[in-house]
């Protein structure tokens, strides 16, 4: 009995081991970023992909899709912008080291992206 409780605790760190570098950092960064949207006029109608929302705006989003942010006020021009992500440095730092160390497992997580703008001061252009 003791030998099979060593070696299931041996083979549980031993998974650890091989595991851990296997996932790289990428694994571990959060799956959102937080994205913060300023209107001016504040009283704009603010859309964040199809739902409204008030000025200033602070949401998380995911970090490995686009969104559209609208914003619109009567007499006033409106505002679209389509938002895009591109692969990080963490996500370049585990590809290469998939070469050596083989933290691929990071590589299929959402961690590998980052959004390409975090903060928009939307000013609206009267027509």
């Amino acid at each position: 009995m003791k030998h099979l409780f060593r070696s299931a605790v041996f083979t549980a760190l031993l998974a650890a081991v091989v595991v851990l570098p296997l996932s790289g950092c990428s694994l571990f960064r959060s799956k959102t970023e937080t994205v913060t949207i300023t209107a001016t006029p504040a009283d704009s109608l603010l859309i964040v992909n199809g739902m409204m929302m008030g000025s200033p705006a602070v949401i998380e989003m995911p970090r490995d899709r686009n969104f559209t942010i609208q914003c619109m006020k009567e007499g006033f021009y409106p505002y679209i912008v389509n938002t895009t992500y591109h692969f990080n440095r963490t996500g370049t730092l585990d590809a290469l080291g998939s070469i050596f160390v083989l933290p691929a497992i990071g590589l299929f997580s959402s961690g590998i992206w980052s959004l390409d703008q975090t903060e928009f001061n939307v000013v609206l252009s009267k027509k």
